[in-house]
């Protein structure tokens, strides 16, 4: 196809690497960082996970940020509408859609099940302090974790880095946008084809291609307050680090008295519906 056409005649480039990825690192606490100093153009995950999405689609994302290129000065825009269409079914996906690690397993060696993001965390920890993935039923804030992953406004963060410095009336430069257009120029060539200097255009999204977020993953956690209480007067921190301490994925804060573990990047690629 070429950038003329519309979504109705698109080659399939979805088994193609490297994929289209967006250039900044997001955070499931909800940390929205400037997107222009956390821009970077190569990231790093320790897991990577598939999600087939079913409400995010490539029309949604093509339409929402539109572009100029004047010798390869990029400039962009974007249109409210499909902004809110992109966020609100983002926000759907990433609290229900499954999603499923690729080539590769948890700590303990074992798999997790295909479940939504914030599920898959929560086996993560079970995996991570107990050894297995299903072992969950000792993790007393298990609701509070789940909900504050799901609070994190990923969604947001994701549509902010490309609307930064943005508006729906004039062209102005986006560092991440950029990046998204020269990776897509680079994977996807003959999307671009005929294309005319200072000319207004769509990014050239389709269904089925991929494009993949790196959320840094990262909470407190609290066990069950029954935890050793008839074997110990120790507080459940104390106990805790006790049983952990050796553990090289959990960090302790003694002024706190918290107990959480190392922050580890998850990659999410989701194929656009």
């Amino acid at each position: 196809m070429s950038i003329h056409q519309d979504c109705s005649n698109c080659d399939d480039i979805s088994n193609n690497e490297p994929h289209v990825f967006l250039p900044v690192y997001l955070d499931s606490s909800g940390v929205v960082l400037d997107n222009s100093q956390n821009y970077t153009n190569k990231l790093d995950s320790s897991y990577n996970f598939i999600m087939e999405a079913t409400l995010t689609q490539a029309n949604y994302l093509r339409s929402a940020i539109s572009y100029k290129n004047n010798n390869e000065n990029y400039t962009f825009k974007y249109d409210l509408i499909n902004k809110t269409l992109l966020v609100d079914s983002l926000k759907y996906d990433l609290e229900n859609t499954k999603i499923t690690i690729h080539n590769s397993t948890f700590n303990s060696g074992h798999s997790p099940s295909e479940t939504n993001l914030a599920n898959a965390y929560i086996q993560y920890i079970a995996d991570t302090l107990i050894g297995h993935p299903f072992s969950q039923a000792f993790i007393s804030n298990e609701s509070a974790i789940i909900h504050k992953l799901n609070s994190s406004n990923i969604q947001t963060q994701f549509i902010n880095a490309l609307i930064n410095n943005l508006n729906t009336s004039s062209f102005n430069i986006n560092t991440i946008c950029k990046s998204i257009v020269t990776q897509m120029k680079n994977n996807m060539p003959s999307r671009f084809l005929n294309e005319e200097v200072d000319t207004e255009y769509n990014l050239p999204f389709c269904p089925g291609d991929y494009i993949s977020l790196f959320i840094k993953m990262k909470c407190n956690i609290e066990l069950d307050n029954t935890l050793g209480q008839k074997l110990s007067d120790n507080s459940q921190y104390d106990m805790l680090k006790s049983m952990f301490a050796d553990n090289i994925h959990v960090e302790f804060d003694d002024n706190d008295k918290t107990m959480k573990l190392i922050e580890k990047v998850w990659r999410i690629k989701i194929k656009l519906a």
